[in-house]
């Protein structure tokens, strides 16, 4: 198995046009993520919402439409000094929050 530093696939992922967003307190899970559209729906969310040819986003465009606008959300496992269970607890409270 081969691992990649952080760096070499945040340089990839741009260099192929996917938008790279940081990881912060109010969007990021322990791993990186792929979300899609200008709303930032992850693919959890919108298989939550239906079917990719079915569900629509805020602006009622079909998510079909949008799979051509893919960004990448930095987990925050590249977070140096926070660990897995400091990770975990930050999103269940901030799930609880919601």
């Amino acid at each position: 198995m081969v691992f990649y530093a952080p760096a070499q696939l945040i340089r990839e992922t741009r260099r192929v046009g996917v938008e790279v967003r940081p990881a912060t307190v109010t969007a990021s899970n322990w791993d990186c993520i792929l979300e899609f559209g200008e709303d930032g729906w992850t693919t959890q969310e919108a298989a939550e919402r239906g079917s990719r040819q079915g569900a629509k986003n805020a602006k009622g465009e079909r998510l079909r439409d949008q799979a051509q606008t893919l960004a990448l959300r930095l987990g925050l496992r590249l977070i140096k000094g926070l660990s897995r269970t400091g990770a975990e607890r930050l999103v269940a409270a901030r799930s609880a929050a919601a």
